[in-house]
């Protein structure tokens, strides 16, 4: 009673595919036995040889294809680091992360002496809200260069680092903005001639906008 007590409970512990492949193994020894028992030896040998490689094969594949407890948290760790990179509604970059970026082109700006245009973008209403949100990615997908890079400032806007882009390019690039409607109000701002940091070409573009929307959160 006690051994067929300890079976079941270590039994339990195993996964149902590993019960399966057990219970088949303990069939295939049954065969080979059987086999045996009529007197053909070596074709029970060469049964239970099979059985038991066959089945042993099939379980390392099963186990290598199926993730181990480390592959899985590794992909926790990596989703959750995606989700803190990201800004949900938007799928825009957050905004620790273009203070990080902002800070590293403004640097790379001035020591090579490039330029560098800072745009915040106040939505349009329409596309302010989370149900227009996509349109307005998609827009920026359609319209930036590979080199800019798009982020969330605050309150709803939308900040845009463009490396090597001078201020006319950013300006053509807040006329089809505008004209497309996804836009209400823009400010820009330059290296070197409106600020070296990252900090300064904020207060620069946000002090552009009306004074009851100028406040970072």
């Amino acid at each position: 009673m006690h051994d067929s007590e300890d079976i079941t409970a270590n039994m339990s512990r195993f996964t149902r595919f590993e019960r399966i492949l057990a219970a088949t193994a303990i069939a295939a020894s049954a065969v080979a036995a059987w086999i045996a028992a009529t007197g053909d030896v070596p074709a029970a040998a060469a049964f239970a040889v099979v059985s038991t490689l066959a089945v042993g094969a099939d379980f390392l594949v099963r186990r290598r294809v199926r993730p181990s407890p480390q592959r899985l948290h590794a992909d926790k760790f990596i989703n959750a680091r995606r989700n803190a990179l990201y800004e949900p509604d938007t799928g825009l970059f957050a905004h620790w992360y273009m203070e990080l970026r902002g800070q590293e082109e403004c640097d790379r700006a001035t020591r090579y002496g490039r330029e560098l245009a800072l745009v915040v973008i106040e939505p349009a209403r329409q596309h302010g809200d989370a149900p227009h949100r996509t349109g307005l990615r998609a827009w920026l997908g359609k319209n930036l260069r590979s080199s800019d890079i798009a982020g969330v400032l605050g309150n709803g806007r939308i900040i845009i680092l463009m490396p090597e882009g001078s201020a006319e390019s950013a300006d053509a690039f807040i006329t089809r903005m505008k004209a497309d409607g996804y836009a209400s109000m823009v400010g820009l701002a330059c290296v070197p001639q409106d600020g070296t940091t990252f900090g300064a070409l904020c207060r620069t573009a946000v002090a552009q906008l009306p004074v009851t929307l100028r406040h970072v959160a």
